[in-house]
């Protein structure tokens, strides 16, 4: 069987998939990967289920070696340097790593999570119908803890052994609008808060992590309505809370299962990966749409999901498979009437 033997890796590598839907009423959230579009991607490049679970890298990558035989890989998320060896590697692609050879990532290049998928995916242990890392309860992924030096990680068999494909990532960087509905205590907060709250321009503060991330800005705080007598009750991914101070907390993957502080809004699943990719000092702006528009714009986005698979491309473009191939200019004057201005003027 094949794994993956971790030479070095940054704070906060995790094993993620999809996450456990279903235990919320027992106060264990899905969790899963910040960024599930990556998982998504992944799938497409390397020919597989998009909840086999990979590596969730946050900001620092590592170096990696396969054990085994020769492991299949893709490299999706926030865009970070990487290479085999001294091979320069495309992001949003997939390669083959041999025995011997060294995956080596670097530091995020911008947004906040990369993920590495491996073909077969790490076959640890599931708990709970899950092999995504809950820290917090010390279940699934690798002892349930973070990925540290030394941990070799098993993989599952592979339906399929191709490799050498690329993708046009779906956008998501850079933070920018995000699309919310109105939350269970909107209705605590006076029209006019609600319309500060769409007007601010609100940026990423550097308190963040799985749980979820604060929001300030330079405007007076949001205030409510019996801001500090709302009852405890069940949150929800992307759950946008307003606590004491009047600034925005957004519940990320790893969000508590209940909490009293009124709820604004709550960000529509097609921007999640946007908010989840924001990192630190990035602008955002909240969009109120109904739920319609919310559960459209989900649908738009899993039929882009969908075809990803369609839209692979070769890293190296075989010319047999080019219908195009006479529309290149190859050799200069070879297929157009092109002649060098001495030609022209001897043959005129």
């Amino acid at each position: 069987m094949s794994g993956i033997s971790i030479q070095s890796i940054g704070p906060g590598c995790q094993i993620q998939d999809l996450g456990r839907p279903g235990w919320h009423r027992y106060g264990i959230t899905e969790g899963g990967a910040m960024d599930r579009l990556a998982l998504q991607e992944s799938a497409a490049l390397l020919g597989q289920s998009a909840n086999l679970a990979g590596l969730e890298i946050a900001g620092l990558g590592g170096v990696l070696t396969a054990v085994g035989g020769s492991v299949r890989f893709s490299l999706t998320g926030a865009p970070m340097p990487a290479r085999i060896d001294d091979t320069q590697l495309e992001w949003n692609s997939c390669y083959t790593l041999h025995e011997g050879q060294k995956l080596i990532t670097g530091l995020v290049e911008s947004g906040m999570y990369s993920y590495i998928g491996f073909g077969g995916g790490i076959d640890t242990p599931p708990e709970l119908g899950s092999r995504s890392t809950n820290v917090r309860s010390a279940i699934g992924g690798y002892q349930g803890r973070y990925i540290q030096a030394g941990d070799i990680l098993p993989l599952g068999e592979s339906a399929v052994d191709y490799s050498g494909s690329r993708l046009q990532p779906i956008e998501r960087l850079g933070g920018g609008s995000i699309r919310v509905v109105w939350g269970p205590q909107a209705y605590l907060f006076s029209d006019n808060e609600q319309q500060r709250f769409l007007d601010t321009q609100y940026r990423v503060e550097h308190r963040l992590n799985r749980m979820g991330v604060r929001l300030e800005s330079a405007h007076a705080p949001l205030k409510a309505s019996g801001h500090l007598s709302a009852v405890s009750d069940a949150v929800a991914l992307g759950d946008i809370q307003i606590p004491g101070d009047g600034y925005p907390a957004v519940l990320l993957a790893d969000h508590q299962s209940t909490g009293g502080y009124p709820r604004i809004a709550t960000i529509i699943a097609a921007d999640m990966a946007r908010m989840a990719q924001a990192r630190p000092e990035t602008v955002v702006q909240f969009v109120a749409v109904d739920m319609d528009e919310a559960v459209s714009a989900l649908q738009d986005q899993m039929q882009v999901v969908h075809n990803l698979a369609n839209t692979l491309e070769p890293l190296l473009r075989n010319p047999a498979d080019i219908d195009n191939l006479l529309s290149y200019q190859l050799v200069s004057g070879f297929i157009a009437d092109e002649r060098l201005p001495w030609e022209k003027q001897n043959r005129d």
